[in-house]
């Protein structure tokens, strides 16, 4: 997954070193970028926890429910499911994020403050995919974790209490890459219909020579 990779090492450098990191990343060894992602994975989450919201969700008005559900037949994967508690009993619609910060960043959990409000505000249920990071887990896992994810909410609408034909995906970044992705994979292959997406910045190409040639200079 050498684009995100770079992606994440360009972050931690000026601009004027691009071309160095360039060649590192080309030269870098697993354990090298494990390190170096662990890093920005610290800052990140420093950086998370300062984020506040104006006008959170009160709180016991959004219902939690964290499962570990066995997906893809590697690890468990991570999901939590949130309601309004006032349309606990109700059949509703399902919106699925997944978290941003670059893919190898974040969890579910740092979308909490934004998923508690948003299931409380559109009176839908939420769940929030705690996909694996790379680059212990190479692309394309994280995409079909998060397709994998929506099937088995699908096959379990009626005891999840969701409307099947009423599933929309979103997220911020990386979180709305995955969604794009999510949403192809489900028009190729047809087990299932997504009737929207929300996305936040998403990353939808990584294969250009220069990945930071569409940012202004100075910006």
């Amino acid at each position: 997954m050498l684009a995100v990779s770079f992606l994440i090492i360009l972050s931690l450098v000026t601009s004027e070193r691009e071309s160095e990191v360039h060649f590192f990343v080309k030269k870098a060894t697993q354990e090298q970028l494990i390190q170096i992602c662990e890093q920005k994975r610290k800052l990140f989450r420093i950086k998370n926890e300062s984020i506040t919201l104006e006008a959170p969700a009160p709180e016991g008005t959004v219902l939690c429910e964290e499962r570990f559900e066995s997906l893809t037949g590697a690890a468990d994967t991570r999901l939590q499911l949130y309601t309004p508690r006032d349309k606990a009993g109700e059949v509703l619609p399902l919106y699925t994020v997944m978290h941003g910060g670059g893919f190898i960043c974040g969890s579910s959990n740092f979308d909490d403050k934004y998923v508690r409000l948003t299931a409380l505000n559109v009176g839908c249920r939420v769940m929030s995919v705690d996909y694996r990071l790379a680059p212990e887990f190479r692309f394309p896992y994280q995409l079909e974790e998060c397709y994998a994810a929506i099937k088995w909410a699908v096959s379990n609408a009626e005891a999840l209490r969701i409307d099947p034909s009423r599933i929309m995906v979103g997220g911020h970044s990386a979180g709305a890459g995955l969604s794009v992705g999510v949403c192809l994979l489900a028009r190729q292959r047809k087990e299932f219909t997504l009737c929207g997406q929300v996305l936040d910045y998403p990353p939808v190409d990584l294969q250009g020579p220069n990945l930071m040639e569409t940012i202004p200079k100075g910006q």
